[in-house]
This record gives structure tokens, C-alpha cells and sequence, in this order.
């Protein structure tokens, strides 16, 4: 059995108040939050052995495939970014942007991998 690949593209607009970061940090703690959460959900399936996205691994509980997720498009597009000061000196903004990315699911199979079950694509929601 050879390596069996998923792409998922996910895109989700976001607007927040009262925050003192720009888009791209805000976006970047999003997209850390989603490997975690990735690597959560695929220790779950009774088939995943092994995983990794990016600096995040874990271990499954099975023995039939190893997931490696890669990105490839990663793209924001900013809406708005309006920064204020308060009386007493502190930054607040409020940031509106379009996070679009693109997961590329490797499965490898693992040895002793009889290859009769396909192994399941793996998503979740980046809010």
C-alpha cells in the first residue's frame, strides 16, 4: 500500500475587539491552536499510530498508518486594523482578517499495515 494524501483548504474571517496584536500574530496563534487540535483529533482514530504538523507530534493508538500534515497555502487578508490608545496609555485594536490555508494530509502506512481500510481524513475547525 503507498501514501495515501488529503487536501483540505479551510478559510475563516475573524474580528476581534480590545486585542493589542496585529492580524499576523493573531493569525499565527489561530494556525498553532489548529495543529494542536489536529494532533488531538488524530490520536483518536484507532488506526493512527504516529503524527506530526510541524513542531506538534503525538502517538496514536494504533498501528496502521502515520500522518504528517504539511501547509501549503497560507495566506491572510487584512479587513481592517484600527489601533486606539486609552487615557491611561494602553493599546487597544480592533483587527478584522480572512485566514485561508491549505493542509496537505500524508498517510504512510505503518509496518504490519494490511491495507484493507483506507485511513480517514482528519479536520477541524479553526475557530
Amino acid at each position: 500500500m503507498s501514501v495515501v494524501t488529503y487536501t483540505n483548504n479551510y478559510s475563516q474571517v475573524f474580528h476581534h475587539t480590545g486585542v493589542d496584536v496585529s492580524p499576523d500574530e493573531h493569525a499565527a496563534a489561530r494556525v498553532q491552536e489548529y495543529r494542536v487540535a489536529t494532533v488531538e483529533a488524530c490520536k483518536h482514530d484507532p488506526d493512527v499510530g504516529s503524527i506530526q504538523y510541524g513542531t506538534v507530534k503525538g502517538d496514536g493508538v494504533g498501528n496502521q498508518w502515520a500522518i504528517v500534515f504539511n501547509e501549503e497555502k497560507y495566506n491572510i487578508i487584512v479587513h481592517y486594523d484600527v489601533r486606539t490608545k486609552t487615557t491611561f496609555g494602553k493599546r487597544k485594536r480592533k483587527i478584522g482578517y480572512t485566514l485561508q490555508l491549505t493542509v496537505v494530509q500524508e498517510c504512510r502506512p505503518m509496518l504490519g499495515n494490511a491495507g484493507d481500510k483506507p485511513p480517514r481524513r482528519i479536520g477541524v475547525s479553526l475557530v
